[in-house]
């Protein structure tokens, strides 16, 4: 499958949530939770926006109003090292170490007190000691009436786009500082715009800086 493929894939996948979460949303106006027996249609709710969540290869959670866990993917399970049912109805302190959920919470706070999306670039301890750069967003969730009744969260891994750029940086200085040594410079033409680039030592080559 290709990148674009999987993108419009996960995007498909995304709205199939929000369809889930819109049903949803009554259930976290209710303190109590009822069981399978008493409501079956919040519960086949439930299985379904699970299935939907593990199917996404990213980090995916909603809270409640208290900044409880209602729902989150196998996927944040696997990194925080804890299984489902073990985060469900916990808040970040339960999930996280103390110094990285202080930030999630407040980002949480921020999210229902402004109503307004806040999307962070945070460091993920994964249980293997690795440490992964992650593209954080979060939102609030409303209901009928436009009430905040908690948070929705999305997480990607954006470790490898960051150390590919940082390479590119530091092949773009190497090749800067080798074309002023050697008094040479760089030019790319584009023939579908029919339009030429030049490097700055290009540009002090020919008198121009």
């Amino acid at each position: 499958m290709s990148k674009k493929e999987s993108q419009k894939d996960i995007l498909q996948r995304i709205q199939l949530l929000e369809q889930e979460l819109a049903v949803l949303r009554a259930s976290l106006s209710h303190e109590d939770a009822s069981t399978p027996e008493e409501n079956p249609e919040d519960h086949l709710s439930q299985l379904k926006l699970q299935t939907i969540l593990d199917t996404i290869p990213a980090l995916l959670w909603l809270k409640d109003r208290n900044l409880q866990f209602v729902a989150v993917s196998k996927h944040f399970s696997d990194i925080c090292g804890l299984p489902i049912p073990k985060i469900i109805g916990k808040t970040d302190q339960d999930v996280w170490p103390e110094r990285f959920a202080k930030g999630y919470l407040e980002d949480d706070r921020m999210v229902i007190e402004q109503g307004t999306p806040v999307t962070r670039i945070e460091s993920i301890h994964y249980p293997d000691k690795r440490v992964r750069l992650h593209e954080t967003s979060k939102a609030p969730v409303f209901d009928d009436q436009g009430n905040i009744i908690g948070t929705v969260g999305v997480g990607h891994d954006i470790t490898l786009q960051k150390q590919t750029e940082e390479r590119l940086i530091h092949v773009n200085e190497l090749l800067h500082e080798l074309q002023v040594l050697s008094r040479t410079g760089g030019w790319e033409f584009d023939r579908r715009t029919r339009r030429s680039y030049w490097t700055d030592n290009h540009f002090r080559l020919y008198g121009y800086e």
